[in-house]
């Protein structure tokens, strides 16, 4: 059947010519197409095994059954088929259509021939399925059987199973996990879980529960029927085409029989409801009807073998860290602090019985004391090395006076000693102490949870204190830069390369199938139709618009009439009017169309759309004047003001400000006033009651507070008989000064609210919210009224102004042209909900502000869209993500499927078991399908685990089900691995995809309409930038046309593109040298005797005075070119960094002279009181002495800040130092190729200003500080120059050709990517303004900055545990911002605090709303908008639950589509310059690029092997048993179970389990010992040693006897009795990791994993020059940030995202910090640590010179830590990806290669011919020979060439020769290039032929 589909296909193909391509039929014919889905396709037999979910094939297209109906259908689709014309066929004269395309040469006829054949193949081929027996009796001619065939083909009977699935899959939406029961009777834990819950289920049990069960009753009968029908119709299992034989039939099949067993009685089966949970399988059966499924299919099918590879090397690395993490970091959480009995032998007897009876006796750790489980212990580490080698270690203690040694240990204390066995437990706020490396499993879930990204640094910062500070640095970032940034990188680019390759499939596949479609005979006759058809409808409905616009001014057309109304129409005044009307309606309209489509119209409308934007971005809130208006409507209703007073009444309502707690701390002290009255000295009671604020017997005085400076404010008692109040000078985010005022307070925080006077003088009462406010809040603006009211008005206007262009457009366009463009569609319908708008507002007016209003409001947004029109960059990146979206709806359908299925099972497994106490709920449980009051539910709760935010809590609390579950980890695992790493990476490569497309088909369509080329914002910056340095000229539209013609035309032209844009070839290395190197007439070359070298100057004079020939400027010249010279100023440069690094900011502080008194004065710290902080240097505790001078030769009694004071002295030796010298590089190079003034001058390059900027400012930097003093604020200006240094690792870059590559490339990038930004951009702005209107103000919450906890409401939401219902009654309700006045023990504590995130002004907003997008924190903000109730209101848990689809639906939108748009464009620009490159790698340099391509050709020679065994008998038996296979497999087998024993190590074992696996390894080394012996006899050294693998396993068998002679001193060989000595050296312990190394052994024998391997070391070159910029960025940020955030106060509040590991105190902590947030693990909560203003809350050190030093603010630390996000983790790190998918895609498309490979077996069965000794090189003399025995195209083996022939081989081959021989390699490389080179040759000349041939290629096959 095969031969004769290829055979039809082929006369189809004949009969119809190239140009004309076979098009899609218009209509999908049903005869293809069934409840079964497509049929199959000629060309492709195994399509003939795809069917639906049913397995059915279409009944109506192949009616031939055997009986009387079946014949007549066949006979009427024959005719049918036979009728030239076709049933369906709308044209008159069919003939006449085909005569006129035989005439063009198309014989249309023999396709018609061509195309019945092929249908009478497929019906043939389609009888098969129910030729055969059912059920052993039924044959295909029963009628009983033709009855089901019947109904299972209908489609009315797939429709009929679709909806009961979706109907079954709605009601099982309804499963309560809290309520349901296993049986009818609940047992006594399902009791306890609904009490613990305070649920109500009298509603389910009885109501909901029964009609759930009458329902599954309901579904298992109707799907049991219809599995019955089915096997009827098609047969159960036997033969081909049964039911079973199709898989998805499978699943119908478990699913029905599952359901069948659940129905029986508890009773009589056991409890079998479990099986129930195979419901939610049945969604599965709908994918086969999907349109645009069987692609996806498909790619999951064909990635299926490369996903193998990349698991398997996935797991390979799992057991490899694995095997590490037991051995290393076993009981690494176990370590606790204990008094050492043994050490303290004269404890004190009270002493001694209070630590026995503790819980845990002897603990120091408080926690466990209290008998609490939660985490939070102290981790210590039992190796007494200490940091950085060992972990924390214990510090003595006092115990009533008592000094007593602690010691760290992981075993408790037993009565008289250390425990044998009972070890303490692990934190158990991590999985219930699973998560650790105890253990193989417990090690495969902690190293899962490393390569996620997520909660990685929480582990790393705990084996730090508990094992080694570095080991687990390096441990962790090796897993987490090998698995993240690699392995799971090439699963994406294993589903990239799949879909590809499917869709093309598919494709083909679909133009196929288009030949088997009648349409194709009538193409042309169908679209003459159309086009008629369309032509008319136009016409008519232009007409209708006409007529409706007539109807619209009030008029109707003139026609003939009958009656009076006839006559009234024909009268002549009538008529004439008419017709005047008319006129001047099409005139207007005339005019309206020549306005809305001009130029000018459009341009207006774009400004209107940016100032609507604008004027919405003004939109805020502002908790101040909030505050204010609060405390204004709490002086209108104070009896004892007058109502003059109250605008001088004024807040703010809380002092949030710190001060020093005189201690070198900051504290909020108790705020004891609140509100405050302003010009209080001005009117008082002596002026008379006239004149007086202050109504008469009120209990307020004259106050004279306003009078009173800074001293005297404090001491003054205002008229309220309240202190009066000083605010200090401030300074507002525009640069505004207000002057510092003191004001007189009015209330206490029991007299504002509490026990307030109201109503009359001498009446009190308790105020609330709604007396001040209103109901609704509106009483108290948020802003300015002023502005608002200014804002309304003019969106009103706007609004009004887009309502005129929707009807100057209906006007001019008409309704059928106006409504055919989708832009005005989405215009028209923004417009009307701006009207609805308007209208809401006006009726809303008084009534408060709705949420609803806001939303539409908020509509208005979408405008931003439309500059889509006039932006064609904006508009093609738009065009590219309709088309990804397109084919992302068959995933997104898989998508939302894999969430349903997997929701449903969480909530039969995990529902109702997160609730483990009473006051802990996480918002993340199963205990409801959909967000409800109890949390987000459990679909949102598996995208949550999706996008993996804070999935490793869910993790958590699922094995900690029942007392500790390890096994409930598996569910949320695989929902990361299918839904994170399988589905999301495909979606991503879709998007990638959709660039493609996008490259290839839409250019042509997204051309502007003029010729003028269209300026992006990101061109147009270079181009200034260009500009500026002297290389530009002209316009930036000539700039882009340039562009055009050259892509690197953007890069600056100092020979630096043409480093990303030369071939790898040495025939290319011309075009990489950079352009000063060149002799082309701009330079000059002339002989340096003295050094003898050549120098190259500029023609050009230098300075004007020096010509090229002078002998000073040559002289320069050859010094600044010298190869010394440059390694000097690399050294230079290096060194500097180094200092860069060591220099600690605090050090200028610490030597200052006025700390640390130079000699011979000393430093004096004698009599200072505790918590001094004048002198830095001396004590805190006070107890300072006098130190020795700095010089003195006693060491001890020296000042620690001497050592620090003098090596500041050499930094700054050292300094000036470097500073002149490159100071001098810089005044040299000017010398000799000049300053600015010509065309090569310095300052025309570059990278020379990157070095000009640098030596200016270390020059002011290091020479001003002479000038400056000493002083404070002398430091701080000499700090901030010296800031700027930072840049002197980027001189490197210009130095080192990779790094100028990778910089090169990445700048030829930034163009795209600022485009895509731009529209990122645009979205962000959106939301984020949408978010404003929506959540403005309501995110606040009272808050104790004391204690560090929230009043009333839930302390954390985004974590594991927390207290989720805030207390609304009692003495701590704290309800509203009232209540927290006096919230608290005595009032004041508490301050109404926002969140680090809101949505308060467009700003912050935007900043939120990228926090999200990174995909870290938004659960958080998640939590925040749910709660949110409104302004001044404390927020509810879950208040409002679908608030939450605001931040799904951003993250679905902003994360996974438009962030990843950036990734995308990276990739496709990574493609695009290596197309530009003639298929060259970007970011490697030629000799990079050639490394690579040798590299690719060594992995193609296989090692030199031994042919003939040796003589000696014994020899050859042993030859012959390594040579066979199974000898392979036996120790391949060995590799296994000893990688199996390494497994099974724990942190518990006991002494004869090490015994054991002592003996084991015994056994295995014998054996491992054994296989080298045996290869050593059989192929002898020499031989053995030439395969590297062999070398490797003797290397590895070497190590294993030394650890075998270690285990073995150290006793393990016994488990008796301990007779050995342990062996602590920590350099021989670390030898029992490299145990691990025979884990590598299986790499040999696994090909996949070989190839996946390969593939990141092809890697290597392109990866090291990106990771080696990466390298000298994240230097260049870790002195950034430890120079902005050194001081950083790190107990801000008790989330502790920052901490002592986590921080910037020092250079190795910032660089692990920035490491971390690259994998976006809480980068949002460190940027809002070093984010606040406060200078007492901000510092760790508040007291001065460090105060304000190093303690960061808003503008450092979002733009460091926002740019660090953009650069490190979106582009860096994707750039990663590129290169691993560019990599995997060679090597995946082997077919490359020019040479097969037994071509390449050929060269080593000859070499070795030629080496037989294995010596791996022969004599240069025997190359001849080698070359004459090669076969072509290798050699010359058969051709008998001449010997000038042999020679120019010889010669063209360039071997390196080494004392007369040439090596096995490279010979091999040299004889493989030969050929690559000769065949580019070839193609070359053959381009060079016919140069059209390329164009005539590209359009033949476009026909094709």
């Amino acid at each position: 059947m095969a031969a004769s589909s290829d055979t039809a296909a082929q006369e189809v193909s004949a009969a119809v010519p190239p140009a004309e391509p076979a098009a899609d039929s218009p209509n999908q014919s049903t005869e293809r197409e069934g409840a079964g889905g497509p049929s199959p396709s000629t060309g492709s037999p195994s399509d003939t095994t795809a069917h639906s979910a049913g397995g059915e094939s279409p009944r109506s297209a192949n009616p031939n059954n055997g009986n009387a109906k079946k014949h007549r259908d066949v006979k009427a689709s024959a005719s049918a088929w036979n009728n030239p014309s076709g049933p369906t066929l709308e044209t008159e004269n069919p003939s006449k259509e085909l005569k006129e395309d035989e005439q063009e040469g198309v014989d249309w006829q023999l396709v018609l021939t061509n195309l019945q054949r092929e249908k009478k193949r497929n019906f043939a081929r389609q009888e098969e399925h129910y030729v055969n027996r059912s059920l052993f009796c039924l044959q295909s001619s029963s009628q009983v059987r033709e009855a089901f065939i019947n109904v299972a083909e209908a489609r009315w009977f797939s429709f009929a199973s679709l909806l009961a699935i979706l109907v079954n899959c709605v009601f099982m939406v309804y499963e309560d996990p809290v309520c349901t029961c296993s049986a009818e009777i609940c047992t006594e834990a399902e009791f306890y879980k609904r009490m613990l819950y305070k649920k109500d289920c009298t509603y389910w049990d009885q109501n909901l529960r029964t009609y759930m069960a009458q329902s599954e009753l309901v579904f298992t009968v109707l799907f049991t029927v219809e599995m019955v029908i089915k096997v009827v119709a098609r047969g159960f299992f036997m033969h081909k085409h049964a039911y079973l034989r199709d898989t998805w039939n499978w699943i119908d099949f478990i699913v029905v029989i599952f359901s069948i067993v659940s129905l029986f009685p508890s009773s009589s089966l056991g409890n079998v409801q479990v099986l129930r949970t195979v419901r939610v399988l049945r969604p599965l059966r709908t994918m086969t009807q999907i349109q645009g499924m069987r692609p996806l299919i498909n790619t999951f099918v064909g990635a299926f073998k490369n996903i193998v590879n990349v698991v398997s090397l996935l797991m390979f690395f799992f057991v490899v860290f694995g095997i590490l993490g037991t051995d290393l970091l076993s009981a690494g959480q176990r370590g606790r602090c204990y008094v050492d009995p043994h050490a303290n032998p004269n404890i004190p007897y009270h002493i001694d019985v209070r630590f026995k009876s503790q819980q845990y006796p002897y603990i120091v750790e408080s926690l466990y004391s209290l008998g609490t489980r939660f985490g939070g212990v102290e981790i210590c580490s039992p190796d007494t090395l200490g940091k950085p080698i060992g972990g924390l270690q214990c510090d003595n203690i006092f115990v009533d006076g008592v000094e007593l040694n602690t010691t760290c240990s992981v075993m408790k204390w037993c009565l008289d000693d250390w425990c044998e066995f009972d070890f303490n437990e692990n934190p158990m706020d991590l999985g219930w102490g699973y998560v650790s490396y105890d253990n193989i499993g417990s090690a495969f879930i902690t190293i899962f949870q490393v390569l996620t990204n997520e909660g990685w640094t929480d582990l790393m910062y705990r084996y730090e204190n508990g094992w080694s500070v570095w080991g687990s640095r390096t441990f962790h970032s090796t897993w987490v830069i090998i698995g993240a940034f690699f392995v799971i990188q090439l699963a994406l680019a294993v589903l990239a390369d799949s879909f590809v390759q499917a869709q093309e499939d598919a494709k083909t596949e679909k133009e196929r199938e288009a030949l088997h479609d009648e349409a194709i005979l009538r193409r042309r006759a169908a679209k003459k139709v159309e086009t008629k058809k369309r032509t008319w409808l136009n016409r008519s409905m232009q007409n209708a618009s006409s007529r409706s616009m007539i109807v619209v001014a009030g008029m109707t057309p003139q026609k003939k009439s009958a009656g009076l109304a006839g006559k009234f129409a024909r009268h002549p005044v009538v008529s004439g009017t008419v017709g005047f009307v008319s006129t001047n309606f099409s005139n207007i309209r005339t005019k309206c169309r020549q306005l809305v489509t001009s130029h000018l119209f459009g341009q207006t409308i774009v400004v209107v759309i940016l100032l609507n934007t604008a004027t919405m971005m003004l939109d805020h809130h502002d908790q101040l004047t909030y505050e204010a208006n609060i405390c204004k409507n709490r002086c209108a209703i104070d009896p004892g003001l007058d109502s003059r007073a109250i605008d001088s009444c004024n807040g703010p309502l809380f002092l949030r400000a710190y001060e020093s707690d005189g201690q070198g701390g900051g504290e909020r002290p108790q705020q004891t006033g609140f509100c405050f009255f302003e010009r209080d000295g001005e009117w008082n009671l002596e002026g008379g009651e006239d004149d007086s604020y202050f109504n008469p017997g009120s209990k307020y005085t004259p106050s004279r507070c306003s009078e009173q400076d800074e001293n005297g404010c404090a001491s003054t008692v205002g008229g309220s008989g309240l202190p009066c109040k000083w605010f200090a000078n401030s300074t507002d985010a525009f640069g505004g000064f207000t002057p510092g005022k003191c004001l007189m307070v009015l209330y206490n925080a029991t007299s504002f609210a509490e026990h307030a006077e109201t109503g009359s003088i001498g009446n009190y009462g308790k105020i609330s919210l709604r007396h001040l406010c209103g109901d609704d809040g509106s009483a108290c603006g948020t802003s300015d009224k002023a502005l608002s009211s200014t804002l309304e008005d003019i969106n009103l206007v706007l609004t009004y102004i887009f309502i005129a262009e929707m009807l100057l457009k209906m006007l001019g366009l008409g309704l059928v042209e106006y409504f055919s463009e989708r832009f005005n569609q989405f215009d028209f319908l923004v417009v009307m909900t701006s009207i609805v708008d308007i209208v809401v507002t006006a009726q809303s007016q008084g009534e408060g502000t709705s949420t609803g209003v806001s939303s539409l409001r908020g509509m208005r947004l979408l405008r931003l869209f439309k500059l889509a029109r006039s932006w064609s960059s904006m508009r093609k990146i738009l065009n590219t993500l309709g088309i990804a979206l397109g084919n992302l709806k068959a995933l997104t359908i898989v998508w939302g499927m894999f969430m349903y299925i997997f929701a449903l099972l969480c909530m039969q497994f995990c529902g109702g078991y997160f609730k483990f106490v009473k006051t802990e709920n996480p918002r993340s449980n199963f205990d409801s399908f959909g967000p409800s009051s109890t949390g987000h539910g459990a679909f949102l709760i598996v995208f949550q685990i999706i996008s993996t935010e804070n999935w490793n809590t869910i993790l958590y609390n699922s094995m900690q089900i029942g007392g500790g579950s390890p096994e409930y980890a598996f569910i949320t695992i695989v929902v990361v691995l299918f839904g994170n790493y399988i589905i999301m990476n495909l979606f991503i490569s879709i998007l990638l995809q959709g660039f493609d497309e996008d490259d290839e088909n839409l250019e042509d369509a997204i051309e502007p309409q003029d010729s003028k080329p269209q300026i992006g914002p990101a061109q147009q910056v270079l181009a200034k930038f260009k500009l500026l340095v002297g290389k530009g000229g002209g316009s930036a539209a000539r700039i882009q046309t340039e562009e055009a013609k050259n892509p690197s035309a953007l890069l600056f032209d100092d020979g630096l593109s043409k480093l990303a844009f030369a071939a790898a070839n040495k025939a290319h290395l011309d075009s990489i040298v950079p352009e000063e190197d060149r002799d082309d007439g701009k330079y000059r070359r002339m002989h340096f005797k003295p050094f003898d070298t050549t120098v190259r100057l500029p023609a050009h004079n230098s300075m004007g005075l020096l010509s090229p020939q002078n002998w000073v400027r040559v002289l320069i010249a050859a010094v600044t070119q010298h190869k010394i010279f440059e390694r000097i100023i690399l050294v230079s440069i290096l060194v500097t960094s180094i200092l860069l690094i060591i220099e600690h900011p605090a050090y200028s502080w610490i030597g200052a002279s006025d700390q640390c008194p130079p000699p011979p004065a000393r430093l004096d710290c004698r009599g200072l009181e505790p918590g001094q902080t004048e002198w830095i240097n001396c004590p805190r505790d006070g107890s300072g002495v006098l130190y020795e001078r700095c010089d003195s030769p006693n060491a001890d009694g020296r000042p620690e800040c001497c050592w620090i004071a003098n090596q500041q002295q050499v930094f700054s030796v050292l300094d000036k130092i470097f500073t002149v010298i490159f100071l001098c590089e810089m005044l040299l190079k000017m010398v000799a190729d000049g300053l600015i003034m010509h065309e090569h001058a310095y300052l025309r390059n570059a990278w020379n200003w990157l070095d000009f900027i640098v030596v200016v400012i270390s020059v002011i930097s290091s020479f001003l500080a002479d000038y400056l003093g000493s002083g404070s604020g002398s430091l701080k200006t000499l700090k901030t120059l010296r800031t700027i240094r930072v840049l002197r690792p980027l001189r490197v870059i210009k130095r080192h050709p990779g790094l100028r590559v990778a910089v090169v490339c990445l700048i030829s990038s930034m163009p795209a990517m600022g485009n895509v930004v731009v529209v990122v951009f645009v979205w962000f702005s959106m939301w984020a303004m949408f978010g404003v209107q929506m959540f403005k103000g309501q995110l606040y919450r009272c808050y104790d900055y004391s204690n560090m906890v929230w009043y009333g409401a839930s302390w954390f939401p985004g974590g594991s545990f927390y207290t989720a219902t805030p207390v609304m009654s009692g003495e701590q309700a704290v309800p509203t911002i009232i209540e927290c006045v006096n919230a608290g023990a005595s009032g004041g504590i508490g301050a109404w605090t926002d969140k680090p995130y809101s949505f308060n002004n467009y700003l912050t907003g935007l900043l939120t709303v990228f926090e999200m997008a990174t995909t870290e924190g938004w659960m958080d903000v998640m939590a925040a908008v749910v709660d949110a109730t409104g302004n001044g209101v404390t927020p509810i848990p879950n208040h409002n639950p679908w608030a939450s689809m605001y931040c799904a639906f951003h993250i679905v939108v902003g994360a996974f589509v438009l962030l990843n748009l950036i990734v995308g464009s990276v990739i496709n620009n990574y493609n695009r310059v290596k197309a530009l490159n003639q298929g060259v790698t970007p970011f490697t340099t030629p000799e990079q690029q050639e490394w690579k391509e040798t590299q690719r050709i060594i992995y193609n020679l296989k090692p030199m092997a031994r042919k003939q065994g040796p003589k000696n008998p014994i020899r050859q038996y042993c030859f012959r048993m390594v040579q066979h296979d199974r000898f392979e497999l036996v120790v391949t087998a060995f590799i296994v179970l000893n990688v199996m024993s390494l497994m099974t190590r724990t942190h518990d074992q006991s002494d004869c389990w090490t015994t054991a696996m002592f003996w084991c390894n015994v056994i295995f080394l014998m054996v491992f010992v054994g296989e080298a012996f045996i290869k050593l006899l059989a192929l002898g050294p020499r031989w053995y040693f030439v395969d590297p693998w062999n070398m490797f396993d003797f290397v590895v068998v070497l190590l294993s006897c030394v650890m075998l002679g270690v285990d073995s001193i150290n006793g393990d060989w016994t488990c008796a009795s301990k007779t050995g000595q342990d062996i602590n050296v920590p350099a021989l312990s670390m030898l029992r990791v490299f145990r691990i190394a025979r884990v590598f052994r299986l790499v040999r024998r696994l090909k996949g994993l070989r190839q996946m391997i390969e593939t990141l070391i092809i890697s290597l070159p392109s990866l090291s020059n990106i990771a080696l910029l990466i390298v000298i960025i994240i230097i260049i940020f870790s002195v950034l940030c430890v120079t902005f955030f050194y001081n950083v106060n790190i107990d801000q509040d008790a989330y502790g995202s920052m901490s002592g590991d986590a921080n910037y105190e020092s250079f190795d902590r910032a660089l692990w910090l920035l490491h971390r947030q690259t994998t976006g693990e809480a980068w949002n909560m460190v940027m809002s640590y070093c984010s606040r203003d406060d200078p007492y809350l901000a510092c760790a050190k508040a007291y001065p010179p460090y105060l304000g030093d190093g303690c960061g603010g808003m503008p450092q630390s979002m733009i460091i830590h926002v740019f660090w996000q953009l650069f490190g983790t979106y582009t860096m790190m994707q750039l990663f990806t590129a290169v691993i998918i560019e990599n995997f895609h060679e090597l995946a498309k082997g077919g490359a290669f020019v040479l097969p490979m037994h071509k390449l077996s050929e060269f080593v069965d000859i070499w070795t011919e030629l080496d037989p000794e294995a010596h791996q090189c022969i004599d240069v003399s025997m190359i001849p020979t080698l070359i004459m025995k090669l076969p072509p195209p290798l050699g010359l083996a058969g051709k008998n060439p001449t010997p000038s022939t042999l020679m120019q081989v010889i010669k063209d081959l360039a071997i390196p020769i080494r004392d007369g021989k040439v090596s096995y390699k490279e010979t091999f490389v040299a004889c493989v290039k030969r050929v690559m080179d000769h065949d580019i040759e070839d193609e070359e000349e053959e381009d060079e032929e016919d140069p059209d041939l390329g164009s005539r290629t590209t359009s033949e096959e476009a026909n094709a």
